[in-house]
């Protein structure tokens, strides 16, 4: 019995295992520290771009009360962006649609703020004037055009009605 050997104790190998487990710890609590010092970070981000957006804000109000003349002129460019960009053909289209031989439209106003529209028309006669109001309302929703005032010619010249329809 005296020829087996006995089994050696593999230190190397024991060692190796041990320095891998090191290393992994040490790469755990360095990745665990780098969440933290990102979480930190994106916090103070969050914290500096809320006091941009204030800074801006406060300038934006200051310009604002230094220069009036800059105010009004955006405003003005304001206003013509929104009326390029007013939906023009859904509006003429309406009006379009209801062409008569026995109507004339005389003006067209328009006000975009409050989407209210003015025409000025002189009819042959009372009922094509109403055919015409009604012809406008048949696809319409919200707003309605109705007749806000209409004017009988005298008996002696030829046969009209001047209205005014807004919508």
């Amino acid at each position: 019995m005296e020829f087996i050997n006995r089994r050696q104790v593999p230190w190397a190998g024991l060692a190796f295992l041990a320095i891998l487990l090191a290393w992994g710890g040490s790469l755990a609590a360095e990745w665990m520290e780098l969440r933290a010092d990102q979480k930190e970070k994106l916090e103070r981000i969050a914290t500096l771009e809320r006091t941009l957006k204030e800074r801006q804000r406060s300038a934006l109000q200051e310009q604002k009360k230094a220069d009036p003349v800059a105010e009004l002129r955006l405003k003005e460019q304001q206003k013509i962006l929104k009326s390029l960009n007013y939906p023009w053909n859904r509006l003429l289209a309406t009006i379009e649609q209801t062409a008569r031989n026995d109507i004339a439209i005389l003006s067209f106003l328009h006000d975009q703020s409050s989407d209210s529209a003015q025409l000025s028309v002189e009819a042959l006669d009372f009922p094509a004037l109403t055919r015409f109001v009604e012809q406008l309302n048949e696809g319409e929703e919200g707003k309605r055009w109705y007749v806000a005032n209409y004017q009988m010619q005298p008996p002696n010249s030829p046969a009209a009605v001047k209205a005014t329809v807004l919508k």
